[in-house]
C-alpha cells in the first residue's frame, strides 16, 4: 500500500509477468469481481498492469489517474 497525498494505491509485485497475468486474468473488465470475490468498492476501481506489477487504485483523483497511466499505461479493468 502506498499513499499519494490523500489517496492510496495497492501495488502487487510478482516474480514474473506470467504470474501477474494469471491474477490479472481474474479481474472482470469492469472491476466488479476478482475471481470469485465481488468486492463492494467505495469508489471507482482502476486496475493497471505493467511487466511484473499490478496496481489497484480505488478513487477518482485525476492527478493520481494521470500519474498511473503515465507510469503503467491505460487501465485494463475498472470503471
Amino acid at each position: 500500500m502506498y499513499n499519494l497525498g490523500d489517496e492510496s494505491i495497492q501495488v502487487f509485485e510478482y516474480t514474473d509477468e506470467t504470474a501477474m497475468q494469471t491474477d490479472a486474468d481474474q479481474v472482470a473488465e469492469d472491476g466488479s469481481s476478482v475471481g470469485t470475490s465481488m468486492p463492494f468498492w467505495v469508489a471507482a476501481p482502476h486496475f493497471f498492469k505493467s511487466g511484473r506489477v499490478l496496481v489497484l487504485y480505488v478513487g477518482e483523483d485525476a492527478q493520481v489517474l494521470a500519474a498511473l497511466e503515465a507510469a503503467m499505461g491505460e487501465q485494463f479493468a475498472g470503471w
